[in-house]
């Protein structure tokens, strides 16, 4: 099972050991995660204002920026939890040199407990240029995830054959 903790409204969340990590698009994938981590980390629902998701121009994943124009925008993901050291590294890996960690504060909602929680943590801000296309996580799942894993499954040989690997923007070729 799943350690929890007391949130501050009353509520439980998973236990705060271990880094957190607040997701938006592919890695909000069970089947991603388990390609990638070989296992499925505890999460809850979650959402991050003050952000836009938008598709990354030729490619079937998104990234996210600060909404400075629409500050009510917001982007629904989930919160990771329990993220072991390398873990981490390779999320890092995997996502390159087009994101860059940042500091974010997420919302929580554990439907469960009927409880909402701030949550420090962070995101994988993408670094180039937004569009103005948007992203959806249900047309990923029905269109793209099989590719995807399959791409996800070549990166991790690579990756643990050789303990560095380049991101996935550099990894995979051109959407099809």
């Amino acid at each position: 099972g799943i350690s929890a903790r007391v949130t501050s409204s009353g509520g439980m969340a998973p236990s705060s050991s271990g880094s957190t990590l607040f997701v938006y698009g592919s890695l909000q994938s069970e089947e991603v995660l388990r390609s990638l981590l070989r296992r499925v980390p505890a999460s809850l629902p979650a959402s991050l204002p003050a952000y836009r998701r938008f598709r990354v121009a030729g490619r079937d994943y998104p990234g996210i920026s600060a909404s400075v124009e629409e500050a009510s925008s917001v982007v629904d993901g989930r919160v990771l939890f329990g993220l072991l050291d390398d873990e981490v590294c390779m999320l890092d890996a995997f996502e390159g040199d087009e994101y860059e960690k940042t500091p974010v504060t997420v919302e929580t909602v554990d439907a469960d407990a009927d409880a909402k929680d701030a949550v420090q943590t962070e995101a994988y801000v993408y670094v180039g240029e937004a569009t103005t296309q948007s992203w959806d996580y249900g047309a990923f799942r029905s269109h793209h995830l099989a590719g995807f894993l399959a791409m996800c499954d070549e990166w991790c040989l690579e990756y643990r054959g050789e303990s560095k690997g380049k991101g996935i923007g550099e990894h995979i070729g051109k959407e099809t």
